[in-house]
């Protein structure tokens, strides 16, 4: 029997018309099938959002109210990527393996505007930001609001320039259908605000503290930063950050962003690597060697910060790390799949029977390439 469905069409997916059968199994893909997705993990999503794509499934059909925009391969890519997979929302129906289906979906693409708020309270000599953004779609949280009353009563009198940056663009948002989508406004404006002493970003959620990894105080024992925060591209514009979680009322907000603002911090080399030490660890002995002559530079903030990128390992997650380049291709034989950012995002498929010698020779070139940057970037601070 016919059935109509109330349905939903996630952002970048292009325009498609498919009839074919459900399958709930991505290796099942094929010409003709459409995935259901039923994962609520962004990484086992995207897992199964590249299996599917390889193995040249039609769409996919997402039976929750999972947030996630449709992206495709290669992952992490910061520019134009082939268009991805359409992802529908199926509302209030079961779906069965093996049902036919027949989607229609007409998408009409224009570039638009998204806005920043930059409101500024004249303080002293210390700078802080207090970071937000207001294009929550996806969390469909109330940060915004959160953060913009937040501002409007903390206290401006501890010689601190408090400004407040709400930006759009950051859940969702880079162009050509970039899979590295989130955060896209930070990554533009970050280098404008590298004069701030500190950022403070706040986020919706159960209450916790990140910091930047290199950022230390007497105090605090916060976890790290996560790759999808507005923290993270400050981060690379050597920023020091810290994420704030909280679903806690307006006075214990205020009381938290003041004791924080008001702690001293140590930014710098010998602390960043400490704090991505695991990976650190498995790099070539080269860049490693290299890498030390920075500890003992001179220096007000991280020098090593502009090799600070994301990776992902399938099934896995995003990660980042010091030559994130290295580590990707050091790790890429325990996986399926390994990305690791930029434009084009590099991809390695862990499967392919390829030799042992395309691997050492792609982690010699890697190598002699960031050894190169290393010593053209040291030569700056002797």
């Amino acid at each position: 029997m016919e059935k109509k469905i109330k349905h939903e069409v996630l952002p970048y997916s292009p325009t498609v018309s498919i009839r074919g059968s459900l399958t709930n199994d991505p290796l099942d893909c094929g010409p003709n099938k459409i995935l259901i997705e039923k994962s609520t993990s962004f990484s086992d999503i995207y897992y199964d959002l590249a299996l599917a794509k390889v193995n040249g499934c039609s769409g996919v059909l997402i039976s929750d109210d999972v947030r996630v925009p449709s992206i495709s391969l290669p992952y992490l890519q910061d520019g134009p990527t082939p268009p991805p997979l359409p992802i529908i929302i199926a509302k209030e129906v079961s779906l069965k393996r093996g049902s036919l289906i027949e989607i229609d979906v007409e998408v009409k693409n224009e570039t638009t505007y998204c806005y920043t708020i930059h409101a500024i309270r004249n303080g002293g000599n210390k700078k802080i930001l207090l970071i937000s953004n207001h294009d929550t779609w996806l969390s469909r949280d109330d940060v915004k609001v959160m953060s913009s009353d937040l501002f409007t009563k903390i206290n401006n009198n501890d010689n601190i320039q408090w400004e407040y940056i709400s930006m759009s663009g950051i859940e969702s948002g880079a162009p050509g259908y970039a899979s590295l989508y989130w955060g896209y406004t930070a990554r533009r404006l970050a280098h404008k605000l590298a004069y701030a002493d500190l950022s403070i970003e706040i986020r919706s959620g159960r209450k916790s503290i990140q910091f930047s990894p290199g950022l230390k105080n007497g105090e605090f024992r916060g976890t790290l930063i996560d790759p999808f925060t507005i923290s993270f591209e400050l981060l690379k514009a050597r920023i020091p950050s810290i994420v704030l979680n909280t679903d806690l009322n307006d006075n214990e907000n205020i009381s938290i962003v003041q004791h924080l603002a008001k702690l001293n911090y140590i930014f710098n080399t010998k602390h960043l690597i400490h704090d991505l030490l695991e990976d650190y660890q498995i790099l070539p002995a080269e860049i490693k060697a290299m890498a030390s002559n920075f500890i003992d530079v001179n220096e007000e903030r991280p020098s090593l910060l502009k090799f600070v990128n994301r990776y992902l390992v399938l099934p896995g997650e995003v990660k980042y790390g010091l030559f994130h380049k290295s580590i990707a291709v050091r790790k890429s034989y325990k996986y399926k799949y390994t990305f690791a950012e930029g434009y084009p995002s590099m991809a390695i498929n862990g499967t392919d029977s390829i030799n042992k010698i395309f691997f050492s020779e792609m982690d010699k070139t890697i190598t002699d390439t960031y050894i190169d940057e290393l010593y053209a970037y040291l030569k700056e601070f002797l």
